[in-house]
């Protein structure tokens, strides 16, 4: 697959009003332009940072913050326990390939 960048149009029939940044570097300023209520993030994501970089950014600012992780990365279940910031927090991490409705839920349960 070629590494062009694309431009995907997500369309919500639930009404919720999506975002997304151009890569994890960009992600605060997008956070504090559109004041999301969760965050749905991967381990490996364009730019500088990581997936765990923009949460600690994130969390950093905003401790209460829910995250969702959605990745192939399998790793980072453990790689999350080595950082303290991510104690008794709201994160959940669903590993790929991952149904929609096992994303919903999860954010169900992230924002009750």
């Amino acid at each position: 697959m070629s590494k062009t960048k694309l431009k995907i149009a997500v369309v919500e029939d639930e009404g919720h009003e999506v975002f997304s940044s151009l890569n994890a570097d960009d992600i605060m300023s997008n956070f504090l332009k559109n004041r999301p209520d969760i965050a749905l993030l991967d381990y490996r994501m364009g730019g500088h940072k990581s997936g765990i970089e923009a949460a600690i950014d994130i969390l950093t600012d905003y401790p209460l913050f829910p995250i969702l992780f959605v990745t192939a990365y399998e790793a980072l279940f453990s790689d999350i326990l080595s950082y303290p910031i991510f104690k008794d927090k709201k994160i959940s991490i669903l590993i790929k390939p991952v149904l929609l409705r096992k994303i919903e839920d999860a954010i169900l349960n992230l924002l009750n």
